[in-house]
């Protein structure tokens, strides 16, 4: 897809992901799948199956795996707290996706692609888009970084980005 159509599509995932967040939830479940467009080309999100109270999301317990393998974050592999930079990754790789024609993380069996997204051996996203332009790059990389620490830390602070990419892009 257009850079621009990519940005407009994040733009709309992080509104919904704001307003659920606002009401006190994690979406969890962001792949390309639960990603639909209405008449008016605006992205809308479905399946809210796996979404879970804030306070359940920064505290996990579970001990069952739930959502896509390849949009996962590592903080859920690990059974590490979930947050906003954990819904910022997943939806740095359906960005990725939308640029490059394929998946981050490409592996057709469960524990492999685990593996993929927490290996310290993992491929950066620089290396990955060569070719690409370098803003979309670095957008990205800041999106999809394993460390949740280095990624955008709230929904605001990536819209901010993907608005300046947009700008770029026109």
């Amino acid at each position: 897809l257009p850079i621009r159509e990519i940005c407009n599509m994040a733009l709309d995932i992080l509104s919904a992901e704001q307003r659920i967040y606002n009401e006190g939830f994690l979406y969890r479940d962001l792949s390309p799948e639960n990603v639909l467009f209405n008449h008016k080309d605006r992205a809308m999100l479905f399946d809210y199956g796996i979404s879970l109270p804030l306070e359940e999301a920064q505290n996990p317990t579970e001990d069952t795996m739930n959502g896509s393998p390849y949009y996962i974050p590592p903080e859920r592999w690990l059974a590490q707290p979930e947050d906003t930079y954990s819904e910022i990754y997943s939806l740095g790789l359906i960005m990725y996706y939308a640029v490059a024609g394929r998946s981050f993380v490409r592996s057709r069996d469960l524990p492999h692609a685990a593996q993929r997204h927490v290996s310290y051996l993992r491929i950066p996203v620089e290396s990955k888009l060569r070719g690409f332009p370098k803003d979309i790059v670095e957008v990205l990389g800041n999106m999809v970084v394993q460390d949740p620490s280095k990624r955008y830390q709230t929904f605001e602070e990536a819209a901010k980005a993907i608005k300046e990419l947009r700008k770029r892009h026109k």
